[in-house]
């Protein structure tokens, strides 16, 4: 990791699935870092007579708000529906700045709830893919947009441990 927040990869190191794998996570929890504490850095306080905890205003549209906060433990980021000066009906997020953004966006109203995939639903679909692919004989196109779909799951879900795999089968199986 360098100082700007580049990471450096000795030549070799990702060769291996499993090893790309996780630099590419490492790299994606680096980039998602470098996003909260580039706003952190810059976002206002968040002074509302309902809320004593420090917290810095990330994001306000259509009275949600999305909040952070410095703690000894990382960062704590919260959401709440602003009514005047209070804020109410907190969910609070712990460190987890891509659940935080989902629930702002989905309260907001800028994303429909219905239009948001769980882990686990993406795994199903990711699992069910690799199956036709496996078990079928889909044809260039069909395998290309297949593959476009697994590569562009693997962007917000890491990959599946291999415990994962191994019961997968069985349950997947009984729910088809």
């Amino acid at each position: 990791m360098l100082p700007n927040g580049d990471l450096t990869i000795k030549k070799g190191a990702a060769e291996n699935a499993e090893a790309g794998a996780l630099l590419r996570r490492v790299g994606d929890i680096a980039t998602e870092v470098r996003e909260y504490a580039a706003l952190m850095q810059t976002a206002p306080s968040l002074i509302v007579s309902s809320l004593s905890a420090p917290y810095r205003l990330l994001a306000e549209f259509n009275c949600i708000v999305l909040g952070g906060m410095r703690t000894e433990f990382g960062t704590q980021f919260a959401t709440w529906a602003r009514r005047g000066d209070r804020l109410l009906f907190g969910h609070y997020c712990d460190n987890d700045y891509g659940a935080a953004k989902q629930d702002f966006l989905i309260r907001a109203g800028l994303v429909e709830k219905e239009c948001v995939f769980s882990d686990n639903q993406l795994e199903t679909v990711r699992y069910c893919l690799k199956e036709m692919l496996d078990r079928g004989n889909p044809s260039f196109e069909d395998e290309n947009a297949i593959e476009a779909l697994c590569n562009k799951i693997a962007q917000v879900l890491p990959e599946p441990a291999a415990e994962f795999e191994e019961e997968c089968p069985a349950s997947m199986n009984q729910t088809m």
